[in-house]
């Protein structure tokens, strides 16, 4: 009986100490807005396939920073550039990750993208930064590997004679032979396995849907029951190990101590190194796969995407596909597009960041949670919460765009027709690589090879509607509320303008 007395008394106490802690809190800061939601459940009624637009018709009620509660845990939503700038570029506050079922049970938590930024996901993406920018072997060894590559795809399109043709299929292959020369495996397109690296993207992109993910996390034990959790989960884990068992464990086989095949090369010497020089390293092999699995998931699928969805726009703007190529032809003339040109194409550049803008699509960038308490704008954020940039509403804000639902290349170009520079308030607000530590660290590497895939097209092509004229739009409010985002299909002609020096 004395006991139970002592606890009553001591929650009593607690449940007080915690409510004055709270009133404190409230009058030192400000409540930070969101909309109501039901007792306990929170605001559990909105739909994580059209998470993006909801949360900016939030935003546009609550604030550019809103928070919501969904099962007693709480989530700040942010769409202000400023805000995301500020909380995501000081003293690395904010470069945790909230836990995602895929890191842990698919790469072991040995990824970059989807763990907490700890002392070796630190290592991971300078050693990826090292090994992109400044590895003259791996730098000459795909530039030349992507200089073949780029005349095959160039050759697979002369080759529809100006016929209807789904410009996915020499795209894909495209972006699949550049990555496995990135990692360093290629494989010929008559290789049944040819298209595993597609296989494993699409399963991880089930995966991380927020309806499989968060079930998952809640019922970890459904991935070994029957039904769809389950079976996506099973089909991932078979994805990922053909991927390894082809990709990794034959590459690593054949590795040649100092000889430079692809970025795998790079990760086996400085593991070797390292281990010849101290006894051991922190560069597993898990690491390494993680690493790997990183590049394909983020890289493939969005540079498909991104592709994809210029040639659309590109077709339905003509006039800034005719401002594109005069561009191009007064600047190269008859000469191939090179990373070198990359500064003197700003035309080219404003239609490649206007996509990437009007189609935002990685609508939400992976979550951040907070390392420790946050005071911004006099709002506290406290350690723990998880914040959730949304940036389909930073690129589409009225009062930053003007006309957010306009493609507008012109918008990133100042008056001479010079680039806008990086500290313009337009350029601030262009974020589809994400801010901070956890920014993608493959983002020049992207944007460059997408300039150079994009310009080599309309050097050598005029892109027309389909014979029958039917097109679909490329507005990004209508593509399907899967998540993430998967814009339309669509066929296209492509008609030769010039004989180019790809051909």
């Amino acid at each position: 009986m004395c006991v139970f007395v002592v606890l009553s008394i001591s929650l009593v106490l607690l449940m007080v100490s915690l409510k004055i802690k709270e009133n404190r809190s409230s009058r030192r800061f400000k409540a930070i807005p969101g909309p109501r939601g039901w007792p306990i459940v929170g605001n559990i009624g909105l739909k994580p396939e059209i998470f993006p637009q909801q949360f900016k018709e939030i935003g546009d009620t609550h604030g550019s920073m809103f928070q919501l509660q969904i099962l007693r845990k709480t989530f700040i939503v942010i769409q202000c550039p400023q805000i995301l700038h500020e909380i995501f570029e000081k003293d690395e506050q904010c470069v945790n990750r909230p836990n995602y079922f895929l890191s842990e049970n698919i790469f072991s938590g040995k990824d970059l993208a989807f763990g907490n930024f700890d002392e070796h996901r630190q290592k991971l993406k300078e050693l990826l930064l090292e090994i992109i920018y400044k590895t003259p072997d791996l730098s000459e060894v795909t530039r030349q590997g992507v200089s073949c590559v780029m005349k095959t795809f160039y050759t697979d399109i002369v080759k529809t004679k100006g016929m209807n043709f789904n410009p996915d299929v020499p795209m894909k292959t495209f972006i699949c032979d550049c990555f496995q020369l990135l990692i360093g495996k290629t494989l010929p397109e008559s290789d049944t396995d040819h298209g595993m690296m597609w296989d494993l993207c699409d399963w991880l992109y089930r995966l991380i849907d927020p309806n499989v993910d968060s079930t998952l996390r809640i019922f970890p034990f459904l991935r070994f029951l029957p039904g769809k959790c389950g079976h996506v989960y099973r089909k991932s884990i078979e994805a990922r190990d053909k991927v390894f068992r082809k990709v990794f464990d034959e590459h690593k086989a054949t590795y040649e101590h100092g000889k430079i095949r692809g970025l795998l090369d790079v990760c086996f010497k400085t593991q070797m190194d390292e281990n010849e020089r101290t006894g051991s390293t922190w560069l597993t092999d898990d690491y390494i796969k993680g690493l790997m699995s990183d590049i394909l998931l983020a890289g493939m699928t969005e540079l498909l995407k991104a592709q994809r969805l210029y040639l659309l726009l590109m077709i339905h703007h003509p006039e800034c596909q005719k401002k594109a190529q005069h561009e191009i032809d007064t600047v190269l003339g008859m000469n191939a597009p090179a990373l070198e040109d990359f500064d003197r194409l700003p035309y080219v550049q404003a239609t490649i960041m206007e996509c990437l803008r009007y189609t935002s699509q990685t609508p939400l960038a992976i979550p951040h949670k907070c390392n420790t308490d946050v005071v911004i704008d006099g709002y506290l954020i406290e350690k723990d919460t998880v914040i959730i940039p949304n940036l389909w509403g930073v690129h589409h804000d009225d009062d930053t765009w003007g006309d957010p639902w306009n493609y507008r290349p012109e918008r990133f170009l100042d008056e001479n027709g010079k680039l806008i520079p990086e500290d313009h308030p337009l350029y601030k607000a262009f974020i589809p690589f994400s801010l901070g530590p956890r920014r993608c660290p493959g983002e020049k590497f992207s944007r460059t090879r997408l300039l150079m895939c994009l310009a080599t097209l309309l050097q050598g092509f005029t892109f027309l509607p389909p014979e029958d004229g039917h097109l679909p739009s490329p507005d990004p409010r209508l593509y399907t509320t899967r998540y993430p985002m998967y814009e339309p299909q669509f066929e296209c002609r492509a008609i030769p303008r010039q004989i180019s020096a790809t051909n």
